[in-house]
C-alpha cells in the first residue's frame, strides 16, 4: 500500500473520534502517520531531551535547562524533522503568522506563559538549535508545517478531517522520510508555492 493510501486509511478510521488527550493523539494519530510516511518510531527518537540555553530556560521556567521533544526524526545525515503532538491546540492561523514573525526576529517575550504560544516557541527554538529546518505540530484536528528560510514560515496548515484530501496529502508529503530527486524537489517547490497561495487566500477571505 502506498504512503498516501496508508495515511488516508488512518485518517478515515479516526474520523469522528472523541479524543481524550495528547497521549491518544500521539498513539492513534501521530505515531501511525509518521510510520506510514517512512519513519521508524521508537525509544531513540521520541521524548528526546534538548538542552536549553540559560536565557531561554529562565524565560520558560525550565530549572533543569532541558525540554523534551516528542519526535526528533533523523536521516543518515542527522536530524531532519522535529514534531510535536498536541491536544486542542487552538491558535488561529493569523496569530500563528504574527508569532512566527516575532520569533524570526528573536522576540520571545510573548511566549513566556504556558499555552499555545509557548508550545510553538519551544518547537521552533528547539528545531533551530539543532539546525533542523523543518518542524511540524499535529493535534487531533490540524497539521501545521513550518520551514526555516531566513525566518520561520508556515508552509502548510490543513484541517485533517474537514479540509481538501489533496491538500492534506500534500501537507503530509512534507513530512515524508524518503530522499527526493531534484525533479521531485521542483515538484515539491511548486506544491509549496500553491499551499502558500491557498493560505494567503484563506486569510484574506477570513479578514476581508
Amino acid at each position: 500500500m502506498a504512503r498516501r493510501e496508508r495515511v488516508t486509511a488512518i485518517l478515515s478510521e479516526l474520523r469522528g473520534t472523541t479524543w481524550s488527550g495528547e497521549d491518544e493523539v500521539r498513539s492513534r494519530l501521530v505515531d501511525p502517520c509518521l510510520r506510514a510516511l517512512g519513519w521508524n518510531i521508537g525509544r531513540t527518537n521520541t521524548e528526546v531531551p534538548l538542552r536549553l540555553t540559560e536565557e531561554m530556560a529562565r524565560l520558560w521556567n525550565y530549572r533543569s535547562r532541558r525540554m523534551r521533544r516528542d519526535y526528533v526524526l533523523r536521516t543518515r545525515t542527522g536530524q531532519a524533522l522535529h514534531v510535536e503532538a498536541k491536544y486542542q491546540w487552538s491558535m488561529p492561523i493569523r496569530q500563528v503568522e504574527v508569532l512566527l514573525a516575532q520569533i524570526s526576529r528573536d522576540e520571545w517575550n510573548d511566549t513566556r506563559r504556558d499555552g499555545p504560544k509557548k508550545d510553538l516557541a519551544l518547537l521552533l527554538w528547539g528545531a533551530k538549535s539543532q539546525n533542523v529546518r523543518r518542524a511540524a505540530l499535529i493535534d487531533e484536528s490540524r497539521l501545521l508545517v513550518f520551514d526555516w528560510d531566513d525566518g520561520w514560515k508556515l508552509v502548510a496548515a490543513e484541517e485533517l478531517f474537514q479540509g481538501s484530501p489533496d491538500r492534506v496529502h500534500e501537507a503530509f508529503q512534507l513530512l515524508e522520510r524518503a530522499p527526493r530527486t531534484w525533479q521531485q524537489n521542483i515538484q515539491l517547490d511548486t506544491h509549496l508555492a500553491a499551499i502558500r497561495r491557498n493560505i494567503s487566500v484563506r486569510l484574506i477571505a477570513k479578514t476581508g
